[in-house]
């Protein structure tokens, strides 16, 4: 992108680098993560953290340059790219793009902080918008705000009753809430448990069974074949819980969980058990599964 080190890149090059981080950050980094501006030399670095950068085609409602923390800043502008990411009225990722007009740019505390309020609209249907809040630290990019808050396509083997509980998990992981993450993870496996029609006979015969033993219940629903194959849900929930307690498990519990999860319920819909997504567009209904002979 850049010439060799202790040379002067020109500026169109720094501009793009620019650009890039910020596609980069909307379209593929959550709330609180970051990306830094890539440049290939120190000077070049040192370039982009002291300019006073504004997105092109907008007007300077507060010239930063004539104020005394201003001094020896230079006005940069740079290109607001399109993004690719889920517009929840197409139901599809979708091309967005900036309203330019809308966009500003306001100078932190110091020369080499800014924030920037960036408004994107879908350019299918012409209806979804969505506001960033981006902050500059030196020649790091955090996306530090988004409105509305960001969803998640849940995958299409999961039952779509309780499919935004394993979503909202995955948006909690990435914006750091590895509690919640835990908890929404615990709880999607729970909820799969309780819409099953095995499991709600069980619960009419016996209210007060507790959660391990539905699980044990689930567990006995399913062909030796098939645990024999799969990842078991039982011990995905046992895993999460010693987490949300705060017992000494795996670093990466939860992407661990997640991806058991997926490949269980990927089975069932392979295997077309009763309860699993048989397509995208619905539930498939062959009765009761059969227990398993064990």
């Amino acid at each position: 992108m850049s010439p060799a080190s202790g040379t002067a890149a020109p500026f169109s090059l720094l501009q793009k680098a620019f650009s890039k981080a910020l596609q980069l950050l909307l379209q593929d980094k959550h709330q609180y993560q970051s990306v830094d501006v890539e440049v290939g030399a120190e000077g070049e670095a040192e370039e982009v953290a002291k300019s006073y950068w504004h997105p092109d085609g907008t007007r300077l409602i507060d010239d930063p340059l004539s104020q005394p923390s201003g001094a020896g800043m230079q006005a940069r502008s740079f290109a607001l790219p399109p993004i690719q990411i889920w517009c929840e009225e197409c139901q599809s990722g979708t091309l967005f793009k900036a309203d330019v007009m809308r966009c500003r740019s306001v100078q932190g505390k110091s020369p080499t902080e800014q924030s920037f309020l960036l408004f994107y609209q879908c350019n299918d249907c012409l209806k979804r918008r969505i506001t960033f809040l981006v902050t500059r630290k030196g020649g790091c990019l955090e996306l530090s705000g988004r409105d509305p808050l960001e969803t998640q396509k849940a995958p299409a083997s999961l039952p779509r009753a309780t499919a935004r509980f394993y979503a909202d998990a995955q948006v909690a992981h990435h914006t750091g809430q590895a509690l919640a993450a835990l908890c929404l993870l615990r709880q999607f496996i729970e909820q799969f448990w309780l819409k099953l029609p095995d499991i709600q006979t069980a619960l009419s015969l016996d209210p007060r069974l507790r959660v391990d033993e539905i699980g044990e219940i689930y567990e006995r629903t399913l062909p030796i074949e098939f645990k024999a194959e799969y990842p078991s849900l039982m011990r995905c929930h046992e895993a999460l819980t010693a987490a949300i307690n705060g017992d000494a498990v795996r670093p990466d519990v939860f992407q661990f969980c997640s991806s058991e999860i997926l490949d269980h319920l990927d089975g069932r819909r392979f295997r077309r058990l009763a309860g699993s997504t048989a397509s995208p567009f619905g539930e498939v209904n062959v009765g009761a599964t059969r227990l398993a002979v064990i």
